[in-house]
This record gives C-alpha cells, sequence and structure tokens, in this order.
C-alpha cells in the first residue's frame, strides 16, 4: 500500500536536500533547488491528500480510530509545509548563504518528520491493513488512491517512481 511511493518520495527528497546542501550559490543553482523544493512540498502535499481522502476512510471504516496518529501528523506536516514555503520565499528575496542554509536545515527538519511518518505507516498502518482486509480489497484501495491521481500528478510522481525502482521492480 505505501512501500512504492514512498519509495519515490523518499528518493524526491534525498535528491532536494543533496541539490539544497551542496547547491553552489549562484544565481541559476539556486533558482534549480528552490524549484526543485517546491516541487517536493507539491509531492508530499498531493501524497498526503491521497492519503487523507483513500487510505485513513478506509482505515477508520475498519477500525475506527486508528488512524488518529497519522491524522495528526498530516495536520503538523501541513503546517510544516506552510513554514517551508515561506522559508524558499525569503530565499528568493534574500538569496544570501545564510538564507539558503537556514532552509535547508528546515528542509531537514521536515524530511526527518516526513521519513519517520512514512516508517511509522509502513510497519504500523500497512500490516493493521494486511489484518482487518483481504489482499483484493487492499489491491482495489491501492488503485482507488491511483485513480484519484490527475494526469498531471502522474505525471509528477513517473520519474520519481521510475528513478527509485530497481531493475526488477521495474519489470513487474
Amino acid at each position: 500500500m505505501f512501500a512504492a511511493v514512498h519509495k519515490a518520495l523518499r528518493y524526491a527528497s534525498a535528491r532536494v536536500l543533496i541539490d539544497l546542501g551542496s547547491c553552489p550559490g549562484d544565481p541559476g543553482a539556486i533558482d534549480r533547488a528552490l524549484r526543485a523544493t517546491r516541487e517536493l512540498l507539491v509531492l508530499h502535499e498531493i501524497h498526503q491528500r491521497v492519503e487523507d481522502q483513500v487510505v485513513i476512510p478506509a482505515l477508520e471504516a475498519k477500525r475506527r480510530g486508528a488512524a488518529a496518529r497519522l491524522v495528526d501528523a498530516h495536520t503538523d506536516h501541513e503546517e510544516h509545509i506552510g513554514r517551508l514555503r515561506a522559508r524558499v520565499a525569503i530565499v528568493e528575496l534574500d538569496p544570501t548563504r545564510a538564507a539558503l542554509h537556514a532552509l535547508y536545515l528546515e528542509v531537514t527538519r521536515f524530511l526527518g518528520d516526513a521519513f519517520l511518518h512514512m516508517y511509522e505507516e509502513e510497519t504500523l498502518a500497512q500490516p493493521l491493513f494486511e489484518e482487518i482486509y483481504s489482499q483484493p480489497e487492499l489491491a482495489s484501495l491501492v488503485e482507488r488512491a491511483r485513480d484519484s491521481l490527475t494526469p498531471a500528478e502522474h505525471e509528477r510522481f513517473a520519474g520519481h517512481f521510475l528513478a527509485s525502482m530497481s531493475q526488477a521492480e521495474r519489470r513487474i
């Protein structure tokens, strides 16, 4: 349910973190790093929207209250994305080393939280889904999640999915 999309998000996240941390500071490099950061925030928002609309209701439908921790994390995530957008705007207005480093640190904090959240979804929520849903039902939920994306959203994720997959996973 979570593994493939989380792998793609981790890949995109790691790339942004590396790009921000090694940004040479010239205007073109800063612009590319900020664009990639904004795009990463959109990917996280899309992913969270799908979980909020499909995954969490499915969990709550079979086990009331089971998704409370996920909902709380998503609320924190939304607030953090807002702070990151503000930090990106600061760097756009003041592209100094200090402003870029402050953004890098805030992205690091956000990703630490996001990575822990994804870990919990895969190690706590996934087993719960497997306990309360049959494999055909799970496959249907995954399909509903995919179908909730617009073609443009699919396109946004496609490169990250492919880049994050092993050769064996690409053949499946």
